[in-house]
């Protein structure tokens, strides 16, 4: 194949399994389903379950993405993620609902909070912390999904919503 063909060759994202421990992923898939309908969806059934849906946007080049996944098992990734739902989505594979949705994919891995309507309430990515082992990673999600991580080496912002004007 001519190396421009190989270029289009979607990269798969390493596997994980549907839970690890305590914690549930999801795998966005694309097709005809849309991500949004995909979120919606997970946000239903993860209410029902008495589970709080984080989406995470990873690629499939990237080692911090990678390392995430392989921190999951560990109890401190446990403990901060043990009523969470993750749903791990391709920012390649969904760039403009992704944007749509407020989510940004500059940097990867991120963690959104959603609102009832798949928008993006909060956001963190992997540059908060050191090195992506667990010691490093789970306080900080753990703080952010308890919404209590103040003081934040890159602060984000929700973008204003259609029809929004700003304070």
């Amino acid at each position: 194949t001519a190396p421009e063909e190989a270029a289009e060759v979607e990269v798969p994202l390493p596997t994980l399994p549907a839970r690890v421990g305590k914690i549930a992923i999801i795998e966005a898939k694309s097709g005809p389903d849309g991500l949004e309908t995909q979120l919606l969806e997970q946000l239903r059934e993860s209410a029902k379950a008495g589970e709080q849906v984080v989406l995470w946007t990873v690629t499939s080049d990237c080692e911090p993405c990678a390392a995430v996944g392989r921190a999951l098992p560990d109890s401190r990734m446990q403990r901060a993620l043990g009523k969470v739902r993750l749903v791990r989505a391709d920012a390649a594979s969904f760039p403009v609902e992704l944007r749509r949705l407020g989510v940004p994919i500059d940097n990867v891995p991120g963690f959104t909070l959603l609102d009832t309507h798949a928008r993006a309430l909060d956001h963190i990515h992997g540059g908060e912390w050191d090195d992506d082992i667990p010691a490093n990673i789970a306080p900080i999600l753990d703080r952010f999904l308890r919404h209590s991580l103040s003081a934040r080496r890159h602060p984000w912002a929700r973008p204003l919503r259609e029809g929004e004007t700003p304070l």
